[in-house]
């Protein structure tokens, strides 16, 4: 497949042509902001901190071009549009929710009422259930599965995290017990 990448990342809709067609994408990568980032100490590409996020434009670009060569001959113009419009944007903001996860120090979070699990995990999950919700209504999904199977699995894995915060809250206390 050609590459269509000459606006990635850009401002600009458009991303360019594809088997003669336009290709549109709504996909601005932010720029980077070594002062703000989670991610500045530990940043592969520090020779290009004035261009667009090297992290964010990566997950995006992959997640964009997996998408295209997979499925691409086979998308109609609804979906194709819809791609860009709909599912990139969910594909930038969980690229920005992974940049500021993989930032923390911790998972956990401290409040007034005791330790908490940091909520980008939550919106993390949530992002990715909204992506496999989309990726179903466009018609991109192989071996289509029940919504209730979705919706199973994310709820696993919400009872997973609080397990393990409970896990973490007895052992702080036990701490905390053992201090005194």
């Amino acid at each position: 497949m050609k590459d269509c990448n000459n606006q990635f990342g850009s401002l600009s809709v458009s991303r360019g042509r594809e088997e003669g067609m336009p290709l549109y994408e709504w996909a601005p990568i932010p720029l980077c902001n070594e002062e703000e980032c989670p991610l500045s100490a530990r940043c592969p590409y520090t020779e290009c901190r004035r261009t667009h996020c090297r992290v964010i434009k990566g997950i995006v670009s992959s997640a964009s071009n997996n998408i295209l060569n997979n499925h691409g001959l086979k998308l109609t113009n609804s979906q194709k549009n819809r791609i860009g419009q709909h599912l990139m944007p969910l594909y930038i903001a969980l690229a920005r929710m992974y940049v500021l996860e993989a930032g923390l120090l911790s998972p956990q979070v401290e409040t007034k009422t005791g330790v908490k699990m940091h909520s980008v995990y939550k919106e993390i999950r949530e992002t990715l259930r909204s992506i496999d919700m989309v990726w179903k209504n466009i018609g991109l999904i192989d071996n289509p599965v029940n919504e209730s199977d979705f919706d199973n699995y994310y709820d696993n894995m919400e009872a997973e995290v609080q397990a393990e915060l409970k896990e973490t809250q007895k052992k702080v206390k036990l701490n905390k017990r053992k201090l005194k």
